[in-house]
């Protein structure tokens, strides 16, 4: 699941959700908390993501929060590489998931 290099880690953390639950149970949302819920609900509280990701997506998801509507804020060199390690272990978890899913339905 390769994404346009154009997109912000933000933009590719939540592509990679709504993947998620799309592809899996046909579902969306319109507001960012109600897809965290419902992820962390169903895949973070269950077992079948580590908790550790849950929390770096919260973290994510606050730090996404505060470079849009906060007008001084400035995402460090550190913040961002974190950022986008968060995303890519999301996007690889799901991608491996799916693939799970789909074998153990053959």
């Amino acid at each position: 699941m390769k994404q346009p290099d154009f997109l912000d880690v933000g933009t590719k953390m939540d592509v990679a959700w709504h993947r998620l639950e799309v592809a899996k149970e046909g579902v969306a949302f319109k507001r960012h908390k109600d897809t965290l819920s419902y992820f962390n609900k169903n895949y973070v509280y269950p077992g079948i993501f580590p908790r550790e990701l849950g929390k770096r997506i919260v973290k994510a998801e606050e730090i996404r929060h505060a470079s849009d509507y906060d007008t001084f804020y400035i995402a460090s060199r550190e913040i961002t590489a974190q950022q986008m390690e968060t995303a890519s272990k999301i996007l690889e978890l799901a991608e491996q998931y799916l693939i799970a899913e789909e074998n153990r339905s053959d």
